[in-house]
């Protein structure tokens, strides 16, 4: 979410915000903006993101769309084919997926990051690292890069990854178990995303995007990635291919019973919520415009 908002705020005007997932207590160290109160009605995150919009927005005539769909269902996907610029802000690998067969097949630049910490054996940090980089059309792929195994994306599709028993059997170094509280670096790896676009749109001194970067919280060194895309990788071969393109994409059952599950009192907390947040935001908005209203030349106050 923190990317959401400094887009907002630095005036980018067309701004879309894509997830079906709610807040909750286990993900309040890391979702940006949301409150105890988000989390107990169990909002939507893109209920979150509109707020922050909201408040954040500095463009003219700003756009927001909100799109409760995974990126992993044919709407979500066709959602993101509208957008010139894609930030990749998932940690599963079947949205990685999508994302890396659109920034191919459809050359829509995805600016993707991670995080990732490590412990000591006995205890402690040691050391945590955060990536980014833009894939597109001549710069590495996800796959090559090492942001997610193709492996894995089967393993989602069946509902795997949502299952306590099949994580409860994975090994503890497993990539698909982390979850760290990284609420202190996620600040830093939202950086490096927007960092990543600037560099891609703005090429500061002509110098586009620096290509794959890791930042290391222990030396407090950057480094470039050096790596390409292997032979006969299907995604670099696959540029330009658009609608031809292998469809990424089905049915999300977690999506789906993200958007069903809620129980009839919380849509009614949730309801209530929104109701006194409107109010309460649109009194600074009245106040604001009451301020700016040119006074007449001859009132008592004049």
């Amino acid at each position: 979410m923190q990317v959401v908002e400094c887009l907002a705020r630095t005036g980018i005007e067309h701004i879309g915000v894509m997830d079906f997932d709610r807040a909750e207590f286990v993900n309040l160290d890391r979702l940006h903006g949301a409150s105890a109160l988000d989390a107990l009605s169990r909002r939507p995150k893109i209920h979150i993101a509109r707020r922050v919009l909201r408040h954040a927005a500095t463009a003219e005539k700003p756009i927001h769309e909100l799109f409760e769909e995974s990126v992993c269902e044919p709407a979500g996907m066709e959602a993101a084919l509208d957008f010139d610029v894609v930030f990749s802000c998932v940690d599963r690998p079947w949205p990685r997926h999508v994302l890396n067969t659109l920034a191919y097949a459809d050359l829509i630049p995805v600016i993707d990051g991670g995080l990732r910490a490590e412990r000591l054996p006995g205890g402690g940090m040691r050391n945590a690292y955060w990536r980014s980089q833009v894939v597109t059309a001549g710069r590495p792929c996800l796959v090559c890069i090492g942001q997610y195994n193709p492996a894995h994306v089967q393993l989602e599709r069946d509902g795997s990854l949502d299952s306590p028993t099949y994580i409860a059997g994975l090994p503890p170094e497993s990539a698909l178990r982390a979850n760290q509280n990284v609420s202190a670096l996620s600040i830093a790896a939202a950086s490096a995303l927007l960092n990543q676009f600037l560099s891609l749109v703005v090429a500061p001194s002509g110098v586009g995007d620096p290509g794959p970067l890791m930042h290391s919280l222990a030396t407090h060194r950057l480094r470039p990635v050096d790596v390409s895309c292997v032979d006969g990788c299907p995604y670099a071969l696959s540029v330009g291919d658009g609608d031809r393109r292998l469809d990424p994409t089905s049915r999300h059952d977690a999506a789906r019973r993200a958007r069903v599950a809620d129980r009839a009192w919380i849509r009614v907390l949730r309801a209530s919520v929104s109701s006194v947040e409107l109010v309460a935001a649109a009194g600074p908005a009245w106040l604001a415009q009451v301020i700016s209203r040119p006074r007449h030349p001859h009132s008592p106050d004049s």
